[in-house]
């Protein structure tokens, strides 16, 4: 049995992470290792978890808080294929502005760490797909904010893609004012 851990960089955000995690097989069936906090000291503490299960094209995001509000988050796909985006929002980085995107299945124990500063976007890619999100940081409503995905990731403009109304109106990238 391997316990295994790898931590790749995005090529783009290396403050973005894909962690795989070890998987355990034998005669009895299959553990997946699912989160630990050694890997990740900013990590220590998990304020709230999140599971969605959407649709094939469902995009849900570019969402975040604003100012001191921001949550940082851990993602993973336990059925179905996802695409995962971060958007950099962080004041006076190198790649404010820019967005990592992992793919992420659940032939694969992958996830991704999007460190607190990032509007976060997801798409399911096959019907049923199920995620599930760790937050560090609780959600308050009042400081959540998000941007229009088609103004952060302008190739979901060709795919067909399900929004929920909320997401459908939300702000141009390219127009905000606050963050």
């Amino acid at each position: 049995m391997q316990n295994n851990i790898t931590l790749n960089h995005n090529e783009k955000i290396s403050d973005v992470l894909k962690i795989t995690m070890p998987v355990f097989n034998d005669e009895r069936g299959t553990l997946k290792k699912l989160f630990t906090s050694k890997i990740l000291p900013d990590f220590s503490t998990v304020d709230d978890v999140y599971s969605t299960i959407s649709k094939n094209k469902v995009f849900r995001g570019f969402h975040h808080q604003m100012n001191n509000y921001s949550q940082g988050k851990i993602v993973s796909c336990h059925r179905g294929v996802m695409r995962d985006y971060a958007l950099d929002l962080r004041p006076g980085s190198s790649t404010f502005g820019s967005v990592a995107t992992f793919e992420l299945n659940d032939a694969i124990n992958e996830f991704v760490y999007i460190p607190k500063g990032f509007s976060h976007g997801m798409l399911s890619l096959a019907n049923d797909t199920v995620t599930i999100n760790l937050c560090c940081g609780d959600y308050i409503p009042m400081h959540e904010a998000g941007f229009h995905p088609f103004s952060v990731a302008p190739e979901l403009i060709s795919q067909n893609i399900i929004l929920s109304e909320k997401d459908q109106n939300l702000e141009r990238f390219d127009k905000c004012t606050l963050i």
